[in-house]
């Protein structure tokens, strides 16, 4: 199977830095609230995909969201960077990052730029076209809750579930139809599944595993008391183990 699924991924801080926020800040490579409650929103930087009309596809949330947040997930894409607002032609990037208007203001002049796509979860389909991009992440904090925002990832090529269905399927659906954005939606679930188990033989690696996968490991191989001994303490034992079973003549 083809695993060549490319991806932008936007997980660091000069690129939260580009991000309009409102209730929120930057953190090293995360973005965290700064308020207990109300609503907060960041506005991506545009990403550029370098091809004109470029259909994005997917888009993946890497968050802690605690109980009692709301999210809401909206996009605008355009072959432009320059939009019109108040009857005036701007730069979008600039305007988000104009510190000369309030973060309400610049808001709420490009709310009607983003369609919003998907609502309290970390994964669906984008299904706009442009060569740029920009994602807009609505909170509303209810209560007090952890709120992390550790990456967004944008996917700009790979396979999809539909690829797999009989070409009659693919030429009657078409790259937009309902079938195709529908099974999108399993796509991360299965090729993130594939790829783990693919990934499996290194999971089991003694010298990679740690937490409660290297005890697991380390169990396996008799070693006692396991929960009381450093990581670094049992790579060393399941390393000699060999050599301590020839010893004594296991």
């Amino acid at each position: 199977m083809n695993r060549n699924r490319l991806f932008i991924t936007l997980n660091r801080q000069r690129e939260w830095q580009r991000c309009l926020l409102q209730g929120l800040c930057v953190k090293g490579n995360t973005v965290i609230p700064t308020l207990e409650n109300g609503a907060c929103v960041m506005i991506t930087g545009s990403v550029d995909s370098t091809e004109h009309n470029f259909c994005w596809r997917n888009l993946q949330i890497d968050a802690e969201l605690g109980d009692n947040i709301i999210m809401q997930v909206s996009a605008y894409a355009s072959d432009n960077t320059a939009v019109s607002i108040d009857g005036r032609t701007v730069e979008l990037d600039s305007f988000l990052m104009d510190g000369s208007v309030d973060a309400a203001t610049r808001l709420e002049a490009v709310s009607g730029l983003f369609r919003p796509l998907f609502s309290n979860c970390f994964d669906g389909p984008i299904d706009l076209h442009g060569r740029y991009i920009w994602i807009k992440l609505d909170f509303v904090i209810l209560e007090r809750r952890e709120l992390i925002i550790n990456k967004l990832k944008l996917q700009i090529k790979g396979e999809q579930m539909v690829d797999y269905l009989p070409s009659v399927y693919r030429e009657e659906d078409g790259e937009n139809g309902f079938l195709t954005r529908f099974l999108s939606i399993f796509d991360s679930i299965f090729f993130d599944m594939d790829t783990a188990i693919d990934r499996l033989s290194q999971s089991l690696d003694y010298r990679i595993a740690e937490g409660d996968l290297l005890r697991y490991l380390s169990e396996w191989l008799c070693i006692e008391d396991v929960a009381y001994i450093s990581e670094d303490r049992l790579r060393q034992r399941i390393r000699n183990t060999a050599e301590e079973y020839r010893f004594i003549g296991v």
